[in-house]
């Protein structure tokens, strides 16, 4: 009997529904199967949730969205490995479920694929000023997109959580960011950040690129960052819940 391993794939938030596919979706089932499972007979699926748009659904409208989906998959695919994927603002979502759920649910998670993080609406870094007018995602379009996503009266700390200091069990991290992107900065200082919190991250960068063009198939720049995607979840621990069940019966 052929088991699907679901690969829980959070893009970003744009005005495309669930059901027209994301050609990234077939990329993640073929080029992943056998990274993730050793028996061929297995495979990967993905799930794309729907979740609610600003203006007209602000913070935490999509985050309780992307949580629901979430703890749903974790109920229905006891047992198996989960990634989490996300893209831009699909990022930020994805760091926020991280933060509301309990630390059982995050041993639950096998590792987390965070490409061109936009997470931080204070747009305080360097590079929120060095591309201001850059390609795709200029500074005015951030702000203005803030403004709505905010527009409950969300704060900065609640919508980009910071990492305390109390060694949350959270799943090991990819992190890969544009070098012409005002959001370079902080995915890098997030990364950081994760790091002093004992999260295991793996950072890349990949030169000459600008938001939302490093992951478009079939570009020579995706097929780099698939293959430093495959090398990393590799290494993820696919049974997290399981070793932390044991450590906390050996203490």
């Amino acid at each position: 009997r052929s088991t699907l391993f679901p690969y829980t794939t959070l893009f970003r938030s744009t005005n495309r529904e669930a059901r027209y596919e994301d050609p990234r979706n077939i990329d993640l089932i073929t080029d992943f199967s056998s990274a993730l499972c050793a028996d061929k007979s297995r495979g990967v699926i993905t799930i794309s949730p729907e979740y609610r748009l600003a203006p007209e659904h602000p913070f935490p409208a999509g985050r309780d969205d992307v949580l629901t989906a979430l703890r749903e998959t974790m109920r229905r695919h006891r047992g198996a490995p989960l990634f989490l994927m996300g893209d831009s603002a699909g990022v930020g979502l994805v760091y926020q479920a991280l933060q509301a759920l309990e630390d059982e649910e995050l041993a639950r998670v096998s590792g987390v694929l965070a490409l061109e993080p936009c997470l931080n609406p204070l747009l305080v870094s360097a590079s929120s000023y060095d591309y201001r007018d850059a390609p795709v995602w200029p500074r005015p379009t951030a702000t203005i997109s803030w403004d709505h996503y905010q527009a409950g009266g969300a704060q900065p700390w609640q919508v980009c959580p910071p990492m305390g200091r109390d060694r949350r069990p959270f799943p090991p991290i990819y992190v890969a960011v544009n070098t012409a992107d005002l959001l370079r900065d902080e995915a890098v200082s997030w990364a950081w950040d994760l790091v002093r919190s004992g999260v295991a991250v793996d950072l890349h960068s990949f030169a000459g690129t600008v938001h939302g063009w490093s992951t478009v198939p079939p570009t020579k720049t995706w097929e780099r960052m698939k293959d430093t995607i495959r090398s990393f979840i590799t290494t993820c621990p696919v049974g997290r819940s399981e070793e932390r069940r044991v450590g906390k019966e050996c203490r």
